[in-house]
């Protein structure tokens, strides 16, 4: 993938392939993150063909989406940047790079540190400054200049935006189809609750956040696909009632975003989907 981004979804595709309409009008989704799901969607012509072609997608990391805006408009040039950034590394060069992304960041310092960071975790602190400190890997993986141009083709004719979740949810018509995949609520753990990895941006999602997100999901259940993924909890199961139109999938995954052994677990995913 173009980003290392915890929780990807480029595994999702296998699971839901037989549930996305061949008669899109829109492609919509308003927590794009690495993009994992949506480049695997647009790219692949074997599970199904690349119709999806226009639509809107936004993450309120303003940061990542300058990031995704240089890419569509000119990836040769963020390709020369970034490689000349890579071929530079070192643990020194890196923390220089993160102290100029802090002040004034730049498209080829965000994928630059996104490579070169601890586990590849995008985190910010409370002021919104990039705080992850160096990797410790041998040999960086970096997509070459020809993947680069394939994402740019993937992102040229959506509209890239950062803003709230529901902003992009508005623009929602009969026929378009929706997939959210917002930051998970915390699930428990050996009898406790596992606090899980949300600090995107300085401010994180909320219940609050995922309340809203229920709710306009349901305003548009009727007129829109819409396919959700999160962890398959009590809480989210609540949310979404088969009573309500909604339909639900188990499947377990392996979560690798925590440094610590207990964060590394199986975990339940939840698929949540409607019938149109």
């Amino acid at each position: 993938m173009i980003l290392k981004w915890p929780g990807g979804k480029k595994w999702l595709l296998k699971e839901v392939s037989h549930l996305i309409s061949q008669k899109i009008n829109n492609y919509i989704e308003p927590f794009v993150g690495g993009g994992s799901f949506f480049f695997a969607l647009t790219q692949q012509d074997k599970l199904l063909p690349s119709y999806i072609q226009k639509g809107y997608l936004s993450d309120t990391n303003q940061k990542l989406i300058n990031f995704y805006s240089e890419l569509k408009l000119d990836p040769a040039k963020l390709y020369r940047n970034s490689i000349r950034l890579i071929n530079n590394h070192t643990e020194e060069e890196y923390y220089k790079v993160r102290d100029k992304f802090r002040k004034n960041p730049k498209a080829h310092q965000f994928i630059y540190l996104n490579r070169t960071c601890f586990n590849g975790v995008y985190r910010e602190n409370l002021k919104g400054e990039f705080n992850v400190p160096v990797g410790r890997r041998n040999k960086i993986a970096f997509p070459s200049q020809d993947y680069f141009n394939l994402c740019s083709k993937s992102l040229s004719n959506f509209e890239i935006s950062s803003c709230d979740f529901e902003e992009t949810i508005k623009k929602a018509k009969k026929g378009d189809f929706i997939y959210l995949d917002p930051p998970y609520v915390d699930r428990p753990y050996e009898n406790s609750s596992y606090k899980t990895f949300r600090k995107y941006n300085a401010k994180e999602f909320n219940i609050n956040d995922l309340e809203r997100m229920v709710e306009a999901c349901n305003n548009l259940r009727d007129k829109c696909s819409i396919l959700i993924s999160n962890f398959s909890v009590d809480l989210v199961k609540e949310y979404f009632k088969k009573k309500d139109g909604w339909n639900f999938k188990e499947t377990e995954k392996t979560t690798f975003i925590s440094g610590k052994a207990k964060g590394r677990t199986k975990v339940k995913e939840a698929i949540i989907y409607n019938s149109l």
